[in-house]
């Protein structure tokens, strides 16, 4: 990258600066303009486009976007589909959550082993993979996550398995309470 006008980037030789357009609804505004104001610091222009109330549900216009789009995507391994080749939306219902056409053979195989292993560890090495995967490639960025490491008080035994119960089936994430039938008292 080339730097332009003071403090912008450019995007390719003839001195255009590099420009990222940001997707959205109204419900993910303040993470559109907190990315807007960082991404401006270094020199990018990110103008932010507010998806309409009224053509949120047009998924046609979801899939057309052509920079970034921030939303919300579940959690646990729901978050691959935003990755995968099959998944991505195609006429005339533009049906998938991978919005972004994002597209990788390589990405496709490392989610299929994921999604075949048999064991515990084998799907931990192939998560362990996508992770190094995505970091390489950075099909997508997740800004926030939720709590994972609740506090327990000492002699109450609870959350001692991380693989059990869940919300989402297969799996092994789900509510804090998933095992409360489990928990006790010393």
């Amino acid at each position: 990258m080339e730097t332009t006008a003071p403090g912008m980037l450019a995007s390719n030789a003839d001195g255009r600066h590099l420009r990222v357009e940001a997707w959205t609804t109204a419900d993910n505004q303040d993470e559109a303009e907190i990315l807007n104001d960082a991404w401006r610091q270094i020199g990018v222009e990110a103008p932010i486009t507010i998806i309409p109330q009224a053509q949120i549900d047009n998924r046609e216009l979801r899939q057309s976007y052509s920079g970034v789009e921030i939303s919300a995507r579940g959690y646990g391994d729901h978050l691959l589909t935003r990755a995968e080749c099959e998944t991505v939306p195609r006429p005339p219902r533009f049906d998938g959550p991978n919005r972004g056409h994002y597209c990788n053979p390589e990405a496709d195989r490392l989610i299929a082993q994921y999604r075949t292993s048999i064991t515990r560890e084998s799907q931990g090495r192939a998560i362990a993979e996508i992770s190094r995967f995505y970091a390489q490639e950075f099909p997508m960025m997740p800004l926030f996550y939720n709590l994972t490491n609740p506090a327990v008080v000492k002699g109450f035994t609870a959350l001692a398995d991380d693989f059990s119960g869940g919300l989402q089936p297969p799996g092994y994430y789900g509510s804090y309470t998933r095992n409360a039938h489990l928990w006790t008292w010393e």
